[in-house]
């Protein structure tokens, strides 16, 4: 279900912002707004889940 979800997601992106628009910037905008809110979201649950199990940023190869 995720690949066809994925598919259609890019499909729509494509349409509206090269064909119903015909704008670049509209497909910029919608393309990063798809890849960029999956990733946020993956990089939000895995600080949660590394700051309730205690891992430091020192545990993970931050020198700072």
């Amino acid at each position: 279900m995720g690949k066809h979800v994925v598919v259609a997601t890019t499909a729509a992106c494509w349409y509206v912002g090269i064909i119903a628009i015909n704008a670049d910037y509209a497909f910029t905008v919608t393309n990063a707004f798809i890849h960029g809110v999956p990733y946020l979201t993956l990089v939000y649950l895995y600080a949660r889940a590394a700051s309730r199990s205690g891992i430091t940023a020192r545990m993970l190869g931050d020198s700072g």
